[in-house]
Parts: C-alpha cells; structure tokens; sequence
C-alpha cells in the first residue's frame, strides 16, 4: 500500500470516528431529554427517533420493547457489523440455540428465553453450570468507534423461590479492566443500568431486552469516558453516593430533572458527614463494588482473549 493511500485511508477513519463521537453525542443528548436510543441485533446502538423514556410517570419503554412483540431484538445489522468481531455469527448462534434446546432441567419458558437471547445476539456463547447458564460475548454498540466490551450474564435456571437466583451481569473492557463502579451494585459489581422503580424490565420479561439494557449502559459509560459526565437520568439515593458520584452538569440522582448544581448540591454539602455515611450504610449494608469470587472464576475457567 502506498503513502498516499494509507494516508487517505487514516482521513477516512478519523472522519468516520468523528462521525461516530456525534452519534455517540447524541444519544447522550436524547437520553438527557428522555429518549432512549435503539439497539439492534448483536448490541449496536444507534440514537432513538421520537419514543421518549417516560411513557408515563416512572415507566421506561425501549424501542425494540415497543416495535417487537416476537422476541427479536430489532432489525438486524448490516454485514459485518455489530459487536461480535466474528465472521461467523450465525453459525454461533445455531450452536448455542442447539445447546439451549438439547440441555435437560429447563422449563419451556426458560429455553424460549435463552434462544431468543442467543438469537438476538448471536455471537455470544452459553456455558451451563449446576444452578444457571453463563451467557458471555464481546459487544461494540457504536460501531466506527473502536471500544469494545465483554458482556458476560449469570442466568438462573433454579427455582424462582429462591431468593439467592437472580439474573446479573458484568463487563469488561477489552483492555481487561472492568466497566465500574459507577452505576454498579454494591456487594458482587454487577450492572445497574436501571432502577426497580422503572418498570423497564422484570421478571418475566425477555432477556434479549435485558441484554440491550446492558448495552445501552456500556454505551453510558463510552460517553462517560469521552465527555466526563453520565447521560441521562440516574438514581443516586443518598447524599453520600451523590457527593462521590456526580461530576458537574449531570442530571441529579434524586430524578428532579434539574441538574445537580442546581438541586441537591448545596444541602449535600451541608449534610454533616457521619450522617451521610450512616444513611448510605443503611441503604447498603454491603457496600464494597467489585465483581464476585464466582464471576471471576468463571472468566478465569472461560476461553476469552
């Protein structure tokens, strides 16, 4: 290859990452207006057209959640995009989906769940333990720019009696370092990319959609990164979390709409500080944020660059 033609490629990379950082700018600008972007097959996320978030109050829609009704994840990228950096992501997919169907102790819900998954984001993998499924695969939601993600779900495949199955997921940059704390649970790390309060997914729901959640709040973070603050709305409960956790002009965590210079800033400040401890010990007893002895093992055991 030539100078030139090296140089003229470099242009078009840099203009196509440009390109990228404003839809990434704008999907931040949508979710501080309160509308939520689209992903699509594989986990890329492009800026949403007019659905808002709050279809009423303290209730969140995606848009795959409003436009699919059949357990798709929205229309399929284009070749050879998506997250997967996989040439063969159909064939993944049968894979796993056949994996799904053949393995015993699943009830009828809980295979069309994970073949819906599977079939939504086709490069991801499962592996079964005793007591749940492991579903993990790199995604890259916005796809001219160069950040990649490993997503990895602990799915449960218990009994929904027991208090200690829930569904958690975790990720990593491709760099090996791990998407936190911001916006994570305290006690295991897992993600937090939504609020109970939200009614934006529950059990029931389908895990395709919880999938795009998680992408959506890895994309969060890719703007995080690149313009130093969260988009969009976010709940931080106590004075304390909100003091360590807000950089200026985001949204307040006590959900007024109003930034939080302009709302809970001062009386913050004015909190005196055992007190402030106190109330957020209250709300998380447990409050180390990292991710579990159990998630790490499975990294640990996976086959994962």
């Amino acid at each position: 290859m030539s100078a030139r033609q090296s140089a003229l490629r470099r242009i078009d990379r840099d203009q196509r990452r440009g390109q990228a950082s404003l839809s990434l700018r704008r999907i931040g600008d949508d979710l501080d207006r309160g509308i939520y972007p689209i992903a699509y097959t594989g986990g890329v996320v492009l800026p949403g057209a007019t659905q808002p978030i709050l279809t009423s109050p303290g209730e969140e829609l995606t848009s795959n959640a409003a436009e699919s009704e059949t357990g798709s994840a929205g229309p399929e990228a284009g070749p050879g995009e998506g997250a997967a950096g996989d040439d063969t992501p159909g064939e993944r997919s049968s894979g796993a989906a056949a994996l799904v169907l053949g393995h015993p102790g699943l009830t009828d819900s809980m295979r069309a769940d994970l073949v819906g998954a599977v079939e939504a984001y086709p490069q991801f993998n499962v592996r079964f333990a005793p007591q749940g499924a492991w579903l993990s695969g790199w995604v890259r939601p916005i796809t001219d720019l160069p950040e990649r993600a490993f997503l990895v779900i602990s799915y449960p495949i218990v009994s929904p009696s027991d208090r200690d199955a829930r569904l958690a997921a975790w990720a990593w940059w491709e760099t090996g370092i791990w998407i936190g704390p911001r916006h994570t649970n305290c006690g295991d790390g897992s993600i937090c990319a939504f609020d109970p309060s939200d009614r934006v997914w529950g059990p029931g729901d389908p895990l395709w959609l919880y999938m795009d959640l998680m992408t959506v709040w890895i994309v969060r973070h890719m703007y995080l990164r690149r313009f130093g603050r969260w988009p969009g709305k976010q709940v931080l409960h106590t004075a304390h979390e909100r003091l360590r956790d807000h950089r200026p002009g985001e949204l307040c965590g006590c959900r007024s709409g109003l930034s939080y210079e302009a709302c809970h800033h001062a009386r913050d400040h004015r909190r005196p500080v055992w007190l402030a401890i106190a109330d957020y010990l209250r709300f998380f007893p447990a409050p180390i944020r990292r991710p579990s002895d159990e998630v790490l093992s499975f990294l640990r055991s996976s086959v994962t660059p």
